[in-house]
């Protein structure tokens, strides 16, 4: 009986924020589906894994204190990046200690031919954990970096990955500038989902009926992100200023209190309002929106870019630090508008476009802002890897059976 041969992707990420998750499911959706129009025959298993919060207490409170000062104190995040970029926990020796088990556990656990990681602070400890593991062939370490400007973690640059993906030329020189060999970087665009640049299985008017919302009526969507952070109590305040006729979508992450907040403004309004924790398909919310208010978090903003929805940055309660490049550049490229002070948001949304009618202008190519297929080209090079190290496989089983 013939045996299928196998090949597995693990693709790690952290719940700091919902963006890395979200290019993890997206890597994922993306080689299964290159996998089919290839009609490879060998077998793709691709494994999702959260590694920070379960490889040990130290790296679970650095990730609970981000999430904490995302939604509780964003303007303190200035701190904690100078103490991260000082301590730098990803190549810190006590850390690596401290998950070395569980890192090691991970990989004889799974066997992958390939590790993707989508998340800054764990690159070096897994290339670690490859080297010292010893379970016949290494795997190798691809990072694919989902900040899309020069201001990030340094820890995305891991010296001793094989393949270094980047957005765009702004991340490739910082990359190249914090030592990374040129040959082991390549641009390919964020890692975006396909779903966000293809037609919707709903309509824009099923969508917004499903909450009692009319197709018709100019649709804002205000985003808290994850963990629920920012000024969105104070723009959804003064979306009453506005002369035109509107309806608002308010998605709260995991913050009740604002929840509860928006709520009890809501019955102060005349406006509708839906009040959501979460969205199970934000491809699907932003083709019924007009507007998103959002902050500049690279993986959100870029999906709305690829569904081609109008962006204004919540920058009221300050821009974390490694989103700071990101609000520069797309405010530069001219593709999103900033709400500095609550009130900028009423001329906003009176100088909105009418529901029926959405950009459909060529995004521009500067720092390869219309890489909208970004997750193909990934999976393309992830499986093009696993082949290649096929191909040496049989060479060596040859020429060991020639010897």
């Amino acid at each position: 009986m013939n045996v299928q041969e196998s090949k597995t992707v693990l693709i790690c990420f952290a719940r700091t924020g919902s963006g890395h998750k979200s290019a993890a499911a997206a890597i994922s959706e993306a080689i299964a589906e290159v996998s089919l129009q290839s009609k490879e025959t060998t077998k793709i298993n691709v494994i999702c894994e959260d590694v920070i919060a379960p490889s040990s207490f130290v790296h679970l409170m650095f990730e609970n204190a981000y999430n904490f000062l995302e939604q509780h104190y964003p303007q303190w995040l200035d701190y904690f990046y100078a103490f991260i970029e000082w301590l730098k926990p990803n190549e810190w020796e006590p850390g690596y200690w401290l998950s070395k088990k569980y890192a090691q556990g991970l990989l004889m656990r799974t066997r992958p031919d390939i590790i993707v990681s989508v998340h800054p602070m764990i690159n070096h400890f897994l290339k670690r954990a490859i080297d010292e593991t010893e379970f016949g062939k290494k795997p190798k370490l691809i990072v694919v970096l989902t900040d899309p400007s020069d201001q990030f973690w340094s820890g995305w640059a891991c010296r001793d990955a094989n393949l270094t993906l980047v957005p765009n030329d702004l991340a490739r020189n910082k990359v190249l500038a914090l030592g990374l060999d040129a040959s082991k970087v390549k641009i390919v665009g964020m890692p975006v989902s396909s779903r966000f640049s293809r037609p919707c299985k709903q309509s824009r008017a099923d969508f917004l009926r499903k909450f009692n919302l009319q197709p018709d009526i100019l649709t804002i969507c205000l985003c808290a992100g994850e963990a629920g952070g920012g000024k969105i109590t104070e723009i959804y305040n003064k979306l009453a200023e506005v002369r035109r006729k509107i309806q608002v979508i308010v998605i709260c992450g995991r913050n009740a209190k604002l929840n509860e907040a928006i709520r009890c403004l809501s019955w102060q309004v005349t406006f509708p309002t839906v009040v959501l924790p979460r969205v199970d398909d934000m491809n699907e919310l932003m083709n019924a929106c007009d507007l998103l208010v959002t902050k500049p978090g690279g993986l959100t903003t870029f999906e709305a870019i690829a569904r081609r929805l109008p962006i204004a940055f919540e920058m009221v309660g300050g821009v974390m630090p490694q989103e700071r490049g990101t609000a520069s550049m797309l405010l530069s490229c001219g593709v999103c508008q900033a709400i500095r002070q609550a009130e900028d948001i009423v001329p906003i949304v009176n100088n909105l476009r009418a529901p029926s009618v959405r950009d459909s202008t060529p995004i521009t190519s500067e720092h390869s802002l219309d890489k909208t297929d970004a997750t193909e080209s990934i999976a393309r090079i992830i499986m093009t890897e696993m082949m290649h190290d096929q191909c040496f496989k049989t060479v060596d089983s040859l020429s060991e059976s020639l010897a």
